[in-house]
């Protein structure tokens, strides 16, 4: 009996983790004197949200790759790479110490247990290329999905799970795609929440049966990415909508473009299929609501990130206050 192809899914991330696009460095840290306390910050942010939600899914990410700049090495090795060490490790003593085991003597790599495996890619130039070339290393990949997710945003505990089984069943179906679209979700700042339908979804996958080969690429600066596409764009192409892995957006001061959303106060209704109409609204969100811890433990599979933890983002300038103040006026966070 074959094995089901949910079973055999290889499921990898991609994140734009600090990639010195222009737009960052105008809205995000400014310049190159804050970058530090920037990296350091979101540092913070990825531990309680992304990777808490990697550590907690039902089926586990095989690899996430972290794009970096090329300069952020040491940054990474500081802030990132040593502080995930020690939650590993911190995590499988106590799991050990519980049943009886003995305790390690040194740490393990990342990548072991219920922990992700952390692959950064440190490159100013196509380091999307580098993905790509990495995957090629690692031999033939068959049936492999690419999510790219923000570095503070959160998914449930079952996201990868529901993504593979929606992608499964499309296939069963007999349906073509290229394109996975998770479209329901919540924006949140901890206190309030708001529920929405995104029918242009950042949440997207690349579906691939055969990962192609190095030589059918399209042309040597054009590898196979998650990101051929902008997701603004992204009903151009052949699309599967997932209307059951959910995600959540974290909003804060630092946060570069996402925020509450206005023009639907009405829930949504149960039958959600309407958002694959070319006609649909590009976003729909329920009215804003007091954010539900108990809810979100049972949601995600962890505790929601610190209170004060918004309260340590670096503000850089006068002009970055006032963004934060505006956008706060205005109700989008």
């Amino acid at each position: 009996m074959p094995i089901p192809i949910a079973d055999t899914l290889h499921n990898v991330l991609v994140v734009r983790f600090s990639l010195k696009v222009a737009e960052w460095r105008r809205r995000a840290f400014v310049n190159e004197s804050n970058r530090e306390a920037w990296f350091a910050y979101r540092a913070r942010l990825f531990e309680q949200t992304l990777f808490a939600s990697l550590c907690a899914q039902t089926k586990p990410v095989s690899a996430v790759y972290l794009l970096m700049d090329e300069d952020d090495r040491p940054l990474f090795e500081t802030y990132l790479l040593q502080p995930l060490l020690q939650i590993q490790t911190q995590t499988q003593t106590q799991a050990q110490a519980q049943e009886g085991t003995p305790l390690p003597t040194k740490r393990v790599a990342l990548g072991k247990g219920r922990f992700p495996e952390i692959r950064p890619i440190f490159s100013s130039q196509a380091p999307h290329r580098q993905v790509a070339l990495d995957l090629l290393a690692r031999g033939p990949m068959q049936q492999l999905t690419m999510s790219r997710i923000d570095s503070d945003d959160i998914v449930a505990r079952n996201f990868f799970e529901v993504l593979s089984n929606d992608i499964v069943t499309a296939l069963h179906a007999g349906k073509s795609f290229d394109y996975v679209m998770a479209a329901q979700g919540y924006k949140s700042n901890l206190k309030q929440m708001q529920r929405c339908l995104y029918g242009r979804s950042p949440f997207l996958t690349r579906y691939w049966a055969q990962f192609p080969s190095r030589n059918e690429w399209m042309a040597a600066d054009t590898p196979p990415t998650v990101y051929d596409v902008s997701h603004v764009r992204i009903r151009e192409h052949r699309l599967l909508e997932s209307l059951n892995a959910q995600w959540l957006q974290l909003l804060h001061g630092t946060n570069v473009a996402n925020g509450f959303s206005k023009g639907q106060s009405e829930p949504l209704p149960e039958d959600l299929s309407f958002i694959s109409d070319a006609k649909a609204s590009p976003i729909l969100c329920e009215d804003k609501r007091a954010f539900d811890i108990d809810w979100f433990r049972a949601w995600a599979g962890f505790e929601p990130p610190e209170a004060q933890l918004f309260d340590q983002a670096p503000v850089p300038s006068l002009w970055h206050r006032v963004r934060v103040a505006w956008r706060r006026l205005k109700g989008r966070q």
